[in-house]
């Protein structure tokens, strides 16, 4: 009945209400032996933050790795809360992150090589509130006859010629030309799997992205904002599209996204709590207000 009692205790403690819950991702550390160029220890958490955030989660990236023993755990994140103050913390250890052959049938049936990448991480979700760790094992593994890309190291490494590997070193982490490796679509399953053990673990309210929802006789928009988010008569906001990815070109980091202005509008209506009338200040460049472009707030 105490052992009852107990996990019914920690379910509940690690399925609280995190009202405006701001997420921080530091760097994991990588015990898989990779040897690529990527810097995974790294690259791997950025991604979590750049889903985490396209889900409409506050998520923000943090350098540097945390020890997982709670009382230095502690004195460690009162250093980084002067930074950002986080209620969620999540850590990671790479296990695994392996491209390897897993087959080769004889000529005489028609032969052909299938490949295997394989990615296992170890997420720890540690709640700001009393250090407490939630530890999460996701293992993803994907086979494809296609991408034989065996220069992670283990079984096959042999059969991969030099050119495919500068080919493959030179693809930068979290493209879209990654995401159509093995590596990469169990790069991102795993991620994708990750987040969904938080949300369901951790009850964290997604934000409101500003968008236009409506345009009345291209003189108003209708936004997705309002008292709730403290807007006032008189506000500006820059609408915008956000366009292709933009990497660091020497580590070959997803640094964000460009950014195309499209127009200003000035809020004339606060109506609801989550929606306001703006009027159309200004169009830049001949652009074409649709619905569903972003906004943000216009500095003076």
């Amino acid at each position: 009945m105490k052992r009852l009692f107990f996990m019914l205790f920690i379910y509940l403690f690690f399925t609280y209400q995190l009202a405006g819950a701001k997420i921080g991702v530091f760097d994991f550390i990588d015990n898989s032996g990779y040897k690529g160029k990527w810097t995974i220890s790294r690259n791997i958490p950025q991604l979590l933050v750049d889903k985490l955030n396209s889900a409409k989660y506050s998520t923000y990236y943090i350098k540097g790795t945390l020890t997982l023993e709670k009382e230095l755990l502690k004195k460690e994140l009162m250093k980084y809360t002067n930074l950002i103050n986080c209620d969620l913390y999540i850590m990671g250890k790479i296990k695994k992150f392996s491209v390897s052959q897993i087959g080769l049938m004889s000529v005489g049936i028609g032969g052909y090589t299938r490949y295997s990448g394989e990615v296992v991480i170890d997420y720890y979700l540690i709640n700001k509130k009393d250090y407490t760790q939630k530890l999460i094992t996701v293992k993803k593994k994907v086979v494809d006859n296609n991408l034989g890309l065996t220069f992670l190291g283990g079984p096959g490494v042999d059969d991969i010629s030099e050119t495919l590997l500068e080919r493959l070193n030179r693809v930068p982490f979290g493209s879209e030309q990654f995401f159509k490796t093995v590596i990469g679509k169990a790069v991102s399953q795993n991620i994708k799997e990750i987040i969904k053990k938080i949300k369901s673990n951790f009850s964290i309210p997604a934000n409101t992205v500003p968008r236009i929802v409506q345009i009345e006789k291209n003189k108003y928009v209708y936004v997705n904002i309002g008292k709730l988010d403290n807007v006032k008569k008189g506000d500006r906001f820059v609408v915008f599209e956000e366009g292709d990815n933009i990497y660091d070109p020497s580590t070959h980091i997803l640094l964000g996204k460009a950014v195309n202005d499209i127009a200003v509008v000035e809020i004339s209506l606060v109506i609801s709590d989550k929606l306001s009338k703006a009027k159309i200040v200004k169009i830049l460049n001949n652009s074409i207000l649709k619905p569903g472009m972003k906004l943000r707030k216009k500095r003076k």
